[in-house]
């Protein structure tokens, strides 16, 4: 059973502003929303991912999706603007249909690796991964990945700004045992083909693209509206 709840956080909560500027800060905070967070690969285990979106008047929303149902009341006192909202996803086979159009989000971390290197036995070996700048890099590594998991993409626009506007240049920050961390953030909005639905599937399920811990990933799905017959 997958859960798909949306959150709209409360700017004037200090936990929230410490959050919305701490990408990992983020990712603790909701991982603390399911009983079992504290266990070896929790994420993966409980299918947790999310987006930061923007709400009405500027709002910053979480739309979260799980496979446990989250237990809001381990959020801080005030940490949300309005009661969250849950429910849980009915049967999406039926919009998973080969030949299919459908609307998408993906809100995801454009990546390559470098200075890749084969080993003795032919194997090969990545060294560390960049991101990909310009439109068009962004959207050959969409393509790339639709092609793995199952779509095609019919149209897309890029907005490589970030999911806040108190952020710059599309990157999202933290901090990760004293380290910092910054992340790449492009968000792609357009209308998908469904090839195969078993991929599309799990990619619904698992996230696509790296930095799932940190916001990047989920993929959301609509029906797209048919065009207007002339009568």
């Amino acid at each position: 059973m997958i859960w798909l709840s949306l959150l709209e956080l409360n700017p004037r909560s200090r936990a929230v502003r410490n959050d919305l500027g701490d990408c990992n800060g983020l990712h603790r905070a909701l991982m603390r929303l399911f009983p079992a967070a504290d266990q070896p690969s929790a994420r993966n285990a409980l299918g947790v991912l999310y987006r930061l979106d923007q709400g009405k008047a500027g709002m910053v929303r979480v739309l979260l999706q799980s496979l446990d149902r989250p237990d809001f009341a381990r959020l801080p006192e005030g940490y949300l603007e309005t009661p969250p909202q849950s429910k849980t996803l009915g049967s999406i086979d039926v919009l998973l249909q080969p030949g299919r159009k459908l609307l998408f989000r993906l809100r995801a971390n454009p990546t390559r690796a470098i200075d890749t290197k084969t080993r003795p036995d032919g194997t090969k070996s990545n060294g560390k991964r960049v991101e990909l700048r310009g439109e068009e890099a962004c959207m050959g590594w969409l393509h790339r990945k639709a092609g793995q998991h199952g779509f095609r993409i019919l149209a897309c626009r890029i907005d490589a700004g970030a999911p806040d506007p108190r952020r710059v240049n599309g990157k999202v920050e933290g901090l990760k045992g004293g380290s910092r961390i910054t992340v790449a953030s492009v968000l792609f909005d357009g209308i998908l083909e469904v090839l195969d639905a078993a991929l599309l599937r799990e990619a619904l399920q698992t996230g696509i693209g790296r930095a799932k811990s940190y916001g990047q990933g989920l993929l959301s799905l609509a029906p797209a509206r048919e065009p207007d017959v002339p009568k």
